[in-house]
C-alpha cells in the first residue's frame, strides 16, 4: 500500500510507488518508436552540470519521454519535467544562492531541515504535483530503516526532490507517511534501473558523480562526500552498464561542495564550438564478435534522429564504424551481419607473428566502402590501432579504409601485425579499448561511448 500523510502547504505529500524489485511497470511501453528516458545522477554542487548536459542533448536532437533523478539530479529533472526551457534554467542557475535552500537546525539527525529546498523546487515548478508535470517524472530516495530504494511518482514534487537529496548526516531525513527517507544516491547513484521501470526502452544516463580518490578528507563535508562516494561506486558501475548511452561531463576539477563554480559546471558540460553547436562523436569500443551489438546502438540512434559529427572505432568498433561512416545504413548493417560468415574474413597462415593474415578483412571493408579513402566518407572517421613497441595509440584517419580497419582489428597472436606508414601496428584495444580520449583529441565536445567489453568503462565521455 502507498503511505499517506497530511498535505503539506498547498501541495499534496509525495507518494512512493514501487521498490526497484517490483515487476510492475509504472508506464506502459508505447507500440511505436522506442520510449526514451534520461536518468539524472547525483553529485551535490556538480548537479548544475545537468543543465549543460540537457543543452547538449537537445542540440543533438535528443528529447526525453520521461525523466528520473537521484539527489541533485532529482531537482534538475523536476525543473526540466515542468517544461522549463534551457535559457530559463540557465537563469535559475545564475540566480541561485545557497541561502535559497539552507535552513539550519539543531538535531541529532542532521543540521539542515530541507523545508526551504522543498519550497524552492515547488516554486520553480509552479506548485504543480508530479502527475501534473508535462514530462513524466520520478525521484529516487532511500528508506532509512530498510535501505530499500523507492521511486516517487505522485504527489508533492518538492518533497520528493527533498527526500531524494537528503544526504545522511547533513539533512534531516524526510518523513512521508510512516517512513523516513534519505538520499537516493545510497541505492541508485544514477537511476538507470528506475528509468527502465518507468517504461523507458532507451536510457541516457548522465553521470556527474565523483570517483573515490582515497586521500585524506579536508573537513566534515569532504569526509561525508568521500564516504558517500566509496559506498556508491560499485552500485554506480552496475547502473551505468545497464544504460544505453552514458554522458559523463568533464567536471572532475569541480568539487561536490563548490557552489561558487555553478556556471563553470554548466559550461564544462556544454562546450560550444565556432558554429554554435557541440560536436558529437560516437566512440565504438572493441569486443570481437560482440561488435555486432554496435549495429543495435546505431539503429537506436537512427530512431532518435541522432547523427554524429564523427565516428571513432577500436577493433570491432572500427569495422562497424567505417561502414556506417561511409554511408551504409543501420538497416543495411543488420542485413550484412546476418549474411557474414567467418570464412569471409579468415585467411589462415603459418607465421610466428600470428595465424590470420587479415588481407581478406581489408579487402572486404574496401569492397563495402567502394574503395573510398577515409577522407571521402560521409561522416568523418578514424580507426584506432596500437604501436606494440612503444604502446602508443595511433590514429588512422585518412587513406586506405580497409587497411586502417585491419590494423585496428589485428589482435596480437591471432592476426599478423600490419604495416601502415612504415610502422607495424596491432589491435587498438591494446592501448585504447573505447576511444573516448581519441574523440576528444579530434575535437569532439561530447562523446557517446559504446562499451561492449562487459567491463566498467574507465575513460570518461
Amino acid at each position: 500500500t502507498t503511505p499517506e500523510s497530511p498535505p503539506s502547504a498547498s501541495v499534496p505529500t509525495a507518494k512512493q510507488d514501487y521498490p526497484i524489485n517490483s515487476r510492475e511497470k509504472i508506464v506502459e511501453k508505447s507500440s511505436g518508436r522506442p520510449k526514451l528516458g534520461i536518468a539524472f545522477g547525483g553529485g551535490a554542487a556538480k548537479g548544475f552540470a545537468h543543465v549543460g548536459a540537457i543543452a547538449v542533448l537537445e542540440k543533438a536532437g535528443i528529447h526525453p519521454d520521461l525523466v528520473v533523478g537521484t539527489s541533485a539530479g532529482s531537482i534538475i529533472a523536476a525543473i526540466y519535467a515542468s517544461g522549463m526551457g534551457v535559457p530559463k534554467m540557465l537563469k535559475v542557475v545564475e540566480n541561485f544562492k545557497e541561502s535559497d535552500v539552507r535552513d539550519l537546525t539543531l538535531s541529532g539527525k542532521g543540521f539542515v531541515e530541507g523545508k526551504k529546498l522543498e519550497e524552492y523546487v515547488n516554486t520553480l515548478v509552479n506548485n504543480r504535483t508530479i502527475e501534473q508535470l508535462p514530462i513524466p517524472y520520478g525521484a529516487v530516495a532511500t528508506n532509512s530503516a530498510t535501505g530499500e530504494g523507492i521511486l516517487f511518482r505522485r504527489g508533492n514534487v518538492g518533497q520528493a526532490a527533498r527526500a531524494s537529496s537528503s544526504v545522511p548526516g547533513v539533512f534531516i531525513p524526510v518523513k512521508i507517511g510512516k517512513n523516513e527517507y534519505v538520499d537516493g544516491g545510497l541505492t541508485s547513484p544514477v537511476p538507470v534501473s528506475y528509468a527502465k521501470q518507468m517504461g523507458a526502452d532507451i536510457v541516457v544516463a548522465i553521470d556527474i558523480s565523483d570517483r573515490a580518490k582515497f586521500n585524506s578528507p579536508s573537513g566534515i563535508f569532504s569526509l561525508i562526500n568521500q564516504t558517500f562516494t566509496i559506498v556508491q561506486e560499485k552500485i554506480l558501475n552496475q547502473e551505468l552498464k545497464a544504460a544505453d548511452i552514458v554522458v559523463q561531463p568533464n567536471i572532475s576539477e569541480i568539487g561536490s561542495t563548490e557552489l561558487d563554480k555553478k556556471m563553470e559546471a554548466v559550461k564544462q558540460a556544454c562546450p560550444i564550438n565556432h558554429d554554435g553547436r557541440p560536436r558529437l562523436a560516437l566512440a565504438l569500443g572493441g569486443g570481437a564478435t560482440k561488435g555486432y551489438a554496435h549495429i543495435g546502438v546505431l539503429r537506436m540512434l537512427d530512431h532518435m534522429g541522432v547523427i554524429p559529427d564523427m565516428i571513432i572505432g577500436t577493433s570491432a568498433g572500427s569495422l562497424v564504424g567505417a561502414l556506417y561512416a561511409a554511408g551504409m545504413s543501420s538497416a543495411q548493417l543488420s542485413r550484412l551481419a546476418l549474411q557474414l560468415e567467418e570464412s569471409d574474413i579468415r585467411d589462415l597462415t603459418l607465421s610466428r607473428q600470428g595465424l590470420v593474415k587479415g588481407e581478406k578483412l581489408q579487402n572486404l571493408v574496401n569492397n563495402f566502402v567502394q574503395n573510398q579513402p577515409i577522407e571521402a566518407f560521409l561522416i568523418p572517421f578514424a580507426a584506432v590501432a596500437t604501436e606494440p613497441n612503444s604502446g602508443h595509440t595511433v590514429i588512422l584517419d585518412h587513406g586506405n579504409a580497409g587497411l586502417a580497419v585491419r590494423a585496428s582489428c589485428s589482435i596480437p597472436g591471432v592476426f599478423i601485425p600490419v604495416e601502415v606508414g612504415g610502422r607495424l601496428l596491432v589491435d587498438g584495444g591494446v592501448s585504447c579499448p573505447v576511444p573516448v580520449s581519441v574523440a576528444r583529441e579530434l575535437g569532439a565536445d561530447i562523446v557517446i561511448a559504446v562499451d561492449i567489453s562487459g567491463k566498467p568503462e574507465q575513460d570518461r565521455a
